[in-house]
């Protein structure tokens, strides 16, 4: 559902089930300007699974979103 202030972004991500990865998800406007975001992280999964997972993401914007998606995701650099 989205409003002037929210939108609800699903994404599916696919990892290895052991990791952690942070996705850059974004809302946009109707002239694709970026009127929202938020960096989600995915941790481990409890439990093995085929390495693709769903979310579900509440952003809140600016001003009225009409789509939303992922613009990037990275894994946690294991040699920090």
């Amino acid at each position: 559902m989205a409003d002037a202030g929210h939108i609800t972004v699903d994404f599916q991500v696919t990892k290895d089930p052991e990791a952690t990865v942070h996705c850059a998800v974004q809302a946009l406007s109707d002239n694709y300007a970026v009127v929202g975001w938020k960096v989600a992280t995915i941790g481990p999964a409890d439990e093995a699974t085929s390495g693709t997972t769903a979310h579900r993401v509440q952003l809140r914007t600016e001003s009225m979103a009409v789509s939303g998606g992922v613009d990037s995701c990275w894994a946690d650099d294991a040699n920090s």
